[in-house]
């Protein structure tokens, strides 16, 4: 008996489940919400490298407002800083930020407030 020519019944099921993952990944449409929130995640991130450098700069104090940094030309003019709550404890030497998302809020990891 020789061996038939053709596919066997393991490898037309693994073709098969390639074309449906590779389908679901065409048709599954981009979420913009979890695009946004991921955006702002990583600008708070960058936004928090700026800080502490801002705070080595200038003599161990964190800035009043992060208008502050656009004013200073540290930030771009379009930079989303109307997305964050930004607080300094009296010294300035502590900030606390918060980054409002589409569905809660986050807290930076450069926070020590």
């Amino acid at each position: 008996m020789g061996r038939r020519a053709g596919m066997s019944l393991v490898s037309l099921s693994l073709y098969i489940l390639i074309i449906i993952v590779m389908s679901l990944f065409i048709v599954a449409k981009p979420n913009p919400e979890r695009i946004e929130d991921d955006g702002l995640r990583d600008f708070a991130i960058t936004l928090d490298t700026s800080l502490s450098q801002w705070y080595a700069f200038h003599s161990g104090s964190y800035p009043e407002t992060l208008t502050t940094m656009i004013d200073a030309k540290v930030l771009p003019e379009h930079a989303p800083v109307h997305k964050f709550t930004y607080t300094t404890n009296g010294e300035k030497t502590k900030y606390h930020m918060i980054v409002i998302l589409n569905n809660s809020t986050w807290t930076t990891p450069g926070s020590n407030l």
